[in-house]
């Protein structure tokens, strides 16, 4: 498993389905914005249904996937409620900060004067501000996976999910960071572009963060992404594509190992394209 291979795979899916990706993460932030944090939920759950199944070699309509959202209502309401108080108590020192003059107002705006308050305040929020940041990139990277797991797991409550992402995610936290921090230049790209550029990175990163996801799934079933594993019964063509054996009518994807469904363009487990 590679952030190049990840991104390579997502980025590869996402050929063909440009427009309908687009299309979905516009609805997503109508959603959001209409909402708040009573919708975010199931639109972040909606998300990860359509990626998902387009990494699966399926297709899935919009209304499909916001459909899929809104079923886990209840669990991902929930989710999201955990999720962003949890972040949104760790950046409150540093909100707090921003709006620290406007409790001075008199002092600072009318009479000229800071006092010495604001100085206090301002340096115990800003060190506060700065030690909760490292806990909440950790916080944020543990939960990363919670509605690609709810998706999945339609029994699972919404804190089963964030459970599972955390185990999911155990040991991973480096390689997580490096990930992340591989689209920093789309993230710098989309605040000069005023926005713009997130049409075409927002789906690439959403769709590389399922990726992820499938690939440690791959990982947890004891399957070694990228190495060739040797089974009596498996012939992989020399072009690379998955082939049937000779003696029976099974396909398996020439990446994993997995047995696929012979009509299916990418593997279920891991997300290689196979035909």
């Amino acid at each position: 498993m590679t952030i190049s291979g990840i991104k390579s795979n997502a980025k590869q899916t996402l050929k063909g389905n440009w427009g309908g990706a687009i299309l979905l993460e516009f609805i997503v932030l109508l959603i959001v914005n209409a909402g708040a944090f009573v919708t975010s939920g199931p639109a972040s759950a909606a998300q990860s249904s359509y990626y998902l199944a387009l990494l699966r070699g399926s297709k899935k309509t919009i209304d499909g996937a916001i459909n899929d959202g809104f079923a886990t209502f209840g669990r991902s309401l929930i989710a999201s409620l955990i999720v962003d108080g949890v972040t949104l108590a760790m950046t409150l020192p540093l909100l707090v900060v921003g709006f620290l003059p406007f409790f001075f107002w008199q002092s600072i705006f009318v009479n000229n004067v800071i006092p010495d308050l604001f100085w206090i305040l301002f340096a115990v929020l800003m060190v506060l501000g700065f030690l909760m940041f490292i806990p909440m990139i950790w916080f944020t990277i543990k939960t990363r996976f919670v509605y690609e797991i709810m998706i999945d797991n339609p029994k699972l409550s919404g804190l089963q999910c964030i459970k599972e992402s955390f185990k999911m995610t155990k040991g991973k936290f480096g390689f997580a960071l490096l990930f992340d921090l591989s689209f920093i230049l789309w993230i710098i790209g989309i605040v000069f572009t005023f926005g713009l550029l997130a049409l075409y990175a927002q789906p690439f990163m959403s769709a590389s963060n399922s990726q992820f996801y499938l690939e440690l799934t791959a990982q947890k079933e004891g399957i070694k992404i990228g190495e060739v594993q040797p089974a009596a019964d498996i012939q992989v063509g020399t072009d690379g594509t998955a082939v049937q054996t000779n003696n029976a009518d099974t396909l398996y994807c020439p990446n994993c190992k997995k047995v696929i469904d012979s009509d299916s363009a990418y593997c279920g487990v891991c997300g290689a394209k196979v035909n």
